[in-house]
């Protein structure tokens, strides 16, 4: 669970203007509106607020490292890649970056898990160089998720990828959330991708919030055992 409130946003003009939200386990939802990026920020920890975000009982206010490593920001404008080195080293990178050390066996052995289940697995022994931007793209996005984060703050990869990378994206994240029991927000400024991917939408104004519900998702994936 996501307990938002919040209020007195130091990067809005208006004062007093009070922003809650709760929002489920197992939900991918769209933020839109003006204050969407706002509110964004807010939830990365990059913007000062008044109240408190409380995620699966973590208190960002009372201990903001230990929400940090609950939460899991995914932005692929303007990123950096190295590409001399196989998919395999490369993936570790983001182990030794996000992960205890103790845990790093086991976490890419999650990520094994997770692009066999993509059928993705046969780019393991590949190097960056060789795979395709999209390749490349899903294998970012599938290595950034070792930390096992209960909170997927994400943007942009419609912008970056094709039909059927998208495709996948949306796969692995529907995936991801559901067998973690995690949350998925995304941050679109626009109507590129469809409302049936999303549970709801909160479109996010000057101190006012519109929660959309859209219709029970369709599940576009097998179910995700032993991950």
């Amino acid at each position: 669970m996501l307990n938002i409130r919040i209020k007195n946003i130091a990067s809005c003009n208006r004062q007093n203007s009070k922003y809650f939200m709760n929002i489920q386990e197992n939900s991918i939802v769209k933020f839109e509106g003006d204050l969407a990026r706002v509110i964004f920020d807010v939830l990365l920890g990059k913007t000062p607020y008044h109240g408190d975000i409380i995620l699966n009982e973590t208190s960002m206010v009372a201990d903001l490292p230990a929400y940090m490593k609950l939460i899991q920001y995914i932005s692929l404008n303007n990123r950096k890649r190295i590409d001399n080195i196989a998919v395999r080293e490369y993936i570790d990178i983001f182990s030794v970056l996000t992960v205890e050390r103790e845990d790093h066996e086991t976490s890419f052995s999650f990520i094994e898990s997770m692009l066999h289940f993509m059928n993705l697995d046969y780019l393991l022994e590949q190097n960056m160089s060789q795979v395709s931007e999209d390749e490349k793209l899903l294998i970012e996005i599938i290595a950034t998720s070792q930390k096992r984060p209960k909170l997927i703050l994400l943007e942009d990869f419609w912008l970056y990828s094709s039909s059927a990378c998208k495709d996948k994206i949306i796969e692995f994240l529907q995936c991801y959330i559901d067998s973690q029991n995690a949350i998925g927000i995304i941050l679109s400024s626009d109507s590129v991708l469809s409302n049936d991917f999303f549970d709801y939408s909160y479109k996010i104004g000057m101190g006012e919030i519109k929660k959309v519900n859209y219709k029970v998702k369709k599940k576009k994936f097998k179910e995700l055992h032993n991950v």
